[in-house]
């Protein structure tokens, strides 16, 4: 599929949505009781991570000089990875010590500097 820049939505606005989705459901997730609500709250989990990765590769692409973007793709694959690798303990650790829902509401709140991060980069190009 192919997203164009036509009419109102931008992508970094779409990123923006689709990431904020995605925070919202995992809160949403951790405080659920009901397995259909946190039925619901998981695929609509899904749905965000489904649209936001191609439309941020996109935006990626055309947010970065053509002579950086391997540079920038690697980086930030490189991010994802070390961000995992120094949250899932500090997670794990506060699942393991408080609970399992206080666990993924941290999670969470990792994922909150890209709600900031994103519209100051989108300022460039949008």
């Amino acid at each position: 599929a192919r997203m164009e820049k036509k009419g109102t939505v931008s992508r970094t606005s779409v990123v923006m949505s689709t990431s904020a989705g995605y925070i919202l459901c995992l809160v949403l997730f951790a405080v659920g009781r009901s397995f259909w609500f946190m039925l619901l709250v998981f695929l609509l989990a899904g749905l965000m991570r489904t649209i936001k990765e191609p439309v941020l590769a996109a935006w990626m692409n055309d947010h970065v000089d053509e002579k950086m973007r391997a540079t920038v793709f690697s980086t930030s694959g490189q991010l994802d990875s070390f961000g995992q690798i120094i949250g899932g303990p500090i997670v794990g650790l506060v699942a393991q010590q408080v609970s399992i829902p206080w666990g993924l509401v941290c999670t969470a709140f990792l994922l909150l500097p890209a709600l900031f991060l994103v519209p100051v980069a989108g300022k460039k190009r949008d």
